[in-house]
């Protein structure tokens, strides 16, 4: 139970306290010692039940909506608080943990004074009526009711919920700056963990064979998470999922036609430090000669190569054999198990691990890949279909029109859609993945096989890379200064992702001169009244800041450009989009 659920909990028990104190009171009116004792410690307990609600109170101003705070007040042990626990952690900054004890230190004094006044878990009293009360106040030497028997543990929860009044107020009003600095450690900590998946990926399919290379793509997520200065970096970093698509070209069922590209979805997390399965001890299993493969499918020149070997060596730990299938050959996995060595196994050749015949079983996780300073564990998503994933690019989307068998594109996907554009700009400039020109052609959306639809994951945004091409270097535009071409062409991209048109004024590619790029800038800056029209006032301010900083010097590997990102493009777009979440 964290901090704040105990203040939960010590905020439902005091006010079952006063009602226990009060019973007793009433019992015993004509005890005038009893009686005054009772008025005293009633009189302590509910002045600190106010303080205590007010200090939640002023915590929860500004985190919570305001229609909350009050049932939550009122309901300490529903499970709202646990909803707001990332936003708490940052307005309490290095102090939650002081927090929390001085919580503790409270709830263990309530509870010793629910024993004192023998109430059971309900808030009822086991003692109703005088002479049962009479008889304990003698036999029982735990239940008391004279006032210096409470003063230890009044003095306990008054000086505990002083400390929490100091430590939320001197906390408050620090949220902004604190959001700004967190984000800052946040963006270097995904662009080091983004960067270290794809040359993970690199690593793990440098020996492949196939005829040709792969692609991977990364899902663009909106992610948020506070950094306080006591955390670590891979604390924070082992509560993110990365989104993968694995593609490998693949013959259509068409003879004679281009080759298609087929994804497979995967999700990499980055690994406990963990030793990599030993490989010296090994059994063999024989694979089946592949059989002839159409010309130039994807698989043929690894399939030749792999039936040379005739075998794939593993850990002889496991008794488990795969069923291969006789068209693919496949690196034997085991099913779910948390003891599985090939939990930790380094991938050597990734493209012979994702694609898994059919009749292969399900398994937990694939292995681990490997990066200069960092392991990343890869599992299938859960209730993965078998079939294979074709990709759909944000142009094709948009120039489908009314005649499609698409579903709806309308305002809360593209919403959506463009708050994770603007953070995976911000949180994947300069790595791997992002190019320095981001075009409707880069961004994806997978559907399932070769069904229209986009059934499986809906309109969930891709940046694909081919792994042969490695990282790309930031190339810059042509002129006698740095520009902003990647925000510039976020602004582009933003206009017809609302709009729901493409654009061929607003088209960017190769390499830009100055005169291109100011032709571009001048071009989207007349969208301002269909941007404003289709996205409303905050989407079209996010656009307006993103064309107007094309000719600024600092760019997004400057810290205080990327805090000024952020509040300009990124905080309008997420009021936007809480407003299209029920509270």
């Amino acid at each position: 139970m964290s901090g704040f659920e105990v203040a939960g909990v010590v905020l439902g028990v005091l006010p079952l306290a006063i009602g226990a104190a009060k019973g007793y009171m009433g019992i015993l009116s004509s005890m005038r010692d009893a009686k005054r004792n009772l008025k005293a410690l009633v009189h302590d307990l509910e002045t600190e039940q106010i303080r205590l609600e007010t200090t939640c109170e002023v915590l929860l101003d500004g985190i919570v909506p305001p229609s909350a705070v009050d049932r939550m007040i009122r309901t300490p042990l529903g499970s709202e608080w646990k909803l707001y626990n990332d936003q708490l952690k940052l307005r309490l900054w290095t102090t939650s943990k002081k927090f929390e004890e001085q919580v503790t230190e409270m709830q263990k004094a309530v509870e010793e004074l629910r024993a004192k006044l023998c109430m059971e878990r309900d808030g009822s009293t086991k003692i109703t009526d005088r002479v049962t009360i009479i008889r304990e106040l003698k036999q029982n030497a735990a239940f008391s009711l004279k006032k210096k028997d409470y003063e230890d543990i009044l003095n306990r929860i008054k000086t505990a919920n002083s400390i929490l009044h100091d430590l939320t107020g001197q906390n408050c009003g620090l949220g902004p700056s604190r959001k700004y600095r967190s984000q800052a450690r946040l963006i270097g900590l995904i662009r080091g963990l983004a960067r270290g998946i794809f040359n993970g990926l690199c690593s793990a399919t440098s020996t492949c064979c196939c005829a040709k290379p792969h692609d991977v793509g990364l899902e663009l997520e909106p992610r948020d998470a506070v950094i306080v200065p006591t955390d670590t970096d891979d604390e924070v970093g082992k509560k993110f999922d990365f989104h993968v698509a694995f593609g490998s070209k693949r013959a259509p069922e068409n003879a004679g036609t281009a080759l298609v590209t087929a994804w497979e979805r995967i999700y990499a997390r980055l690994a406990d430090d963990i030793a990599l399965a030993p490989t010296c001890k090994t059994a063999t299993v024989p694979i089946a000669a592949p059989q002839k493969t159409t010309h130039g499918t994807g698989w043929a020149k690894s399939l030749s190569l792999r039936s040379a070997k005739n075998s794939l060596s593993f850990s002889a730990d496991t008794q488990t054999l795969v069923e291969v299938s006789p068209s693919l050959a496949v690196a034997p996995v085991t099913p779910a198990n948390t003891s599985s060595p090939y939990a930790h196994l380094k991938i050597s050749e990734l493209c012979q691990v994702i694609v898994r015949s059919p009749k292969a079983p399900a398994v937990d996780g694939y292995g681990v890949i490997t990066n200069v300073e960092r392991n990343f564990q890869l599992r299938p998503p859960e209730n993965a279909s078998s079939d294979s994933h074709t990709a759909i690019t944000l142009r094709e989307v948009l120039s489908a029109g009314k005649d499609t068998t698409l579903p709806p594109f309308e305002y809360p996907d593209k919403l959506r859609i463009a708050l994770a554009l603007v953070v995976s700009v911000l949180h994947l400039y300069k790595t791997p993945w992002l190019p320095t020109i981001v075009t409707l052609d880069d961004v994806l959306f997978l559907r399932e096989g070769n069904a229209p639809q986009l059934s499986c994951i809906g309109y969930r945004p891709f940046v694909a890379r081919n792994l042969k091409d490695g990282p790309e270097a930031a190339q810059a535009p042509r002129g006698p200064r740095p520009m902003n071409i990647t925000v510039l062409s976020l602004g582009a991209l933003l206009i017809q992702l609302i709009v729901g048109k493409v654009y061929d004024s607003l088209d960017m590619k190769g390499n830009m001169d100055m005169e291109s790029i100011l032709s571009k800038y001048e071009a989207a800056s007349r969208f301002n009244g269909e941007v404003m029209t289709s996205g409303g006032i905050n989407y079209a301010s996010a656009v307006k800041w993103c064309l107007g900083t094309v000719l600024e010097v600092a760019g997004l590997e400057d810290d205080t450009f990327c805090q000024k990102f952020y509040g300009a493009v990124v905080a309008k777009l997420e009021d936007d989009a809480k407003l299209l979440t029920p509270a």
